[in-house]
């Protein structure tokens, strides 16, 4: 201690770092350490921070001092705090929770990563972390997600931010929040009530992202075509082509609907019909009668796709 003011920063280092191995034991130096935390040598400010880990990482002065380390300008720093932050578990959580809400992004990214890294023993992060999944920026969302299912299970944590966020006003968090849902697959599937509300969304993004969602979720589920059929006639033409892509996942429930879009007089929905059909197979037999006068269309390509699903569907077909 009687060296860490020398003019000469390697030796000021030096001692931090002796101090550190020294551990608990060395807590009476812990007040002089939080000072060379704002030395302006990096690397003894580096060391401090891992010195401070070692001593006494539980006191409210050396949490305070790692959270204002949390936003040091030099990354070697900052990336020391978070980690001690993480060694130490619990006892940081507040710590975190305070600095994810810092106005600058990387302090709060950093943050959010930490309590993420601390897993199950930061439940009580959970509705901060909620709250973040809705911010505009959307690293902080990505980042939020990734660290609520690090916490407890997708289903208990993701998930219900997630359906919140399908009610954000911003269009770009409805979005991501749909895109994310679907990512999560059958994990998700206590939002799919939530999801089929969105198929209304005025946001013609959103709506297809909600379709996508619903199929990668739980294409079978009872709920999933009736709500596609609802949207089926959609004004946007994106939507009603999704829509077509989906029932061909749903299986025989599908059939019906996408026989009802072969009645169009737009090629295009004619093929999007005609592949879902033959995606189905053979459990779209029904839909044979619709698709033969497929067969003598004016467009070539929608003769060819109905020719080929007509193949799928029936392998013994003859040409």
């Amino acid at each position: 201690m009687a060296v860490l003011s020398d003019d000469r920063s390697y030796v000021r280092q030096s001692v931090v770092q002796a101090l550190g191995r020294i551990g608990p034991e060395a807590k009476s130096a812990t007040s002089v350490l939080i000072e060379k935390s704002k030395d302006p040598s990096a690397d003894v400010r580096r060391e401090t921070v891992l010195a401070l880990g070692r001593m006494e990482p539980e006191s409210s002065q050396v949490l305070s001092t790692l959270g204002k380390c949390l936003r040091d300008p030099d990354s070697s720093v900052n990336k020391a705090a978070a980690e001690v932050l993480v060694q130490i578990g619990k006892p940081a959580v507040p710590t975190l929770m305070v600095a994810m809400q810092d106005k600058d992004l990387q302090v709060s990214l950093r943050s959010i990563t930490a309590l993420g890294d601390i897993g199950p023993a930061a439940e009580q992060a959970i509705p901060a972390l909620s709250s973040a999944v809705k911010r505009k920026e959307s690293p902080i969302r990505k980042k939020a997600v990734e660290s609520l299912g690090k916490i407890g299970p997708k289903a208990k944590t993701v998930t219900p931010a997630l359906i919140e966020a399908l009610k954000e006003t911003d269009g770009d968090i409805r979005h991501y929040a749909a895109e994310t849902l679907g990512s999560l697959g059958p994990e998700a599937k206590s939002a799919m009530p939530a999801l089929i509300e969105t198929l209304n969304d005025r946001d013609t993004a959103v709506r297809v992202q909600a379709i996508r969602a619903l199929v990668r979720i739980d294409p079978m589920a009872k709920d999933v075509v009736p709500a596609l059929q609802k949207i089926q006639h959609d004004s946007e033409r994106d939507v009603r082509q999704e829509v077509l892509v989906a029932l061909g996942q749903c299986g025989k429930p599908g059939v019906g609907p996408l026989v009802e879009s072969l009645k169009d007089l737009d090629s295009t929905i004619l093929i999007y019909a005609a592949e879902s059909l033959g995606r189905i197979g053979p459990e779209a037999k029904e839909a044979v009668p619709a698709l033969l006068p497929l067969l003598k269309d004016d467009e070539e390509e929608v003769r060819k796709v109905a020719a080929l699903a007509l193949k799928k569907i029936d392998p013994s077909r003859k040409e």
